[in-house]
C-alpha cells in the first residue's frame, strides 16, 4: 500500500491532466463559436451562400454538442476522482500553476 505522500503525487498527476483537458474543452467550444462567426461573416459579405452557411453552422452547432457531451462526462470523472483522493485523505493538490484566494471555496 502506498504512503500518504505517494498517493498526494498520484494526485497531482490526476489534477494536473483534469485541468489540461477542462481547459482543452473550453477552447474547443470557443473556437467552434468563432468558426460559426467566420462562416456568418463570411455569408454576409457574399462568399457563399447563406443557405450554405446556415449548414456550415448548424454542424459547428452539432459539434459542440459533442463537445459538450464530453465536457459533461470529463466533469462527471472528475469528481470521481475528487472522491476517491479525499477518501484516501490525499485531496490536497491544485493544477500547477494555480492558486487558492482566501481559502477557495469549500
Amino acid at each position: 500500500m502506498a504512503d500518504k505522500e505517494a498517493k498526494i503525487e498520484i494526485v497531482k498527476r490526476g489534477v494536473n491532466e483534469f485541468s489540461k483537458v477542462e481547459q482543452s474543452l473550453e477552447d474547443v467550444v470557443e473556437g467552434l463559436r468563432a468558426l460559426e462567426k467566420v462562416f456568418k461573416d463570411g455569408a454576409e459579405a457574399k462568399m457563399l451562400r447563406d443557405g450554405a452557411a446556415h449548414r456550415i453552422v448548424n454542424r459547428l452547432r452539432c459539434l459542440g454538442g459533442k463537445a459538450g457531451d464530453i465536457a459533461s462526462e470529463v466533469y462527471d470523472l472528475h469528481d470521481k476522482g475528487t472522491s476517491i483522493a479525499q477518501k484516501n485523505d490525499a485531496d490536497v493538490a491544485l493544477p500547477d500553476g494555480f492558486v487558492v484566494a482566501l481559502g477557495g471555496g469549500r
